[in-house]
């Protein structure tokens, strides 16, 4: 029997998502993480310049994956975790918010 209670979970996370964008709208700058992404290359950016293009490509490159792999292997942490120990309704409340973070179609309608 094939199991689709990640589908599920996946639909109820959306639709939560969506429900706390519409009545929370934005999370502030002090708590976004894409303001927080954006501090991290504003730091590392220069630190990676090369007078070699060949090399500042492929560090550039490495910057992209560093910061991704930062903001997104905590993220994974969390939700994994929190399934684990804190259960299923935790789970899909935590993911929820954490994928909110990912959008702002209350902030772009306005």
């Amino acid at each position: 029997m094939i199991d689709f209670s990640f589908v599920v979970d996946s639909v109820l996370i959306l639709l939560l998502a969506l429900l706390i964008d519409s009545v929370f709208g934005e999370v502030p700058n002090r708590v976004h993480p894409t303001v927080w992404m954006g501090k991290v290359i504003t730091f590392l950016k220069p630190r990676i310049r090369d007078v070699n293009p060949t090399d500042e490509k492929i560090n550039g490159i490495l910057l992209a994956l560093f910061v991704m792999a930062l903001f997104a292997v905590p993220a994974y942490l969390i939700i994994f975790l929190a399934r684990q120990f804190l259960g299923w309704l935790p789970y899909i409340v935590i993911a929820a918010i954490l994928l909110k973070m990912t959008f702002a179609l209350k902030c772009m309608s306005q």
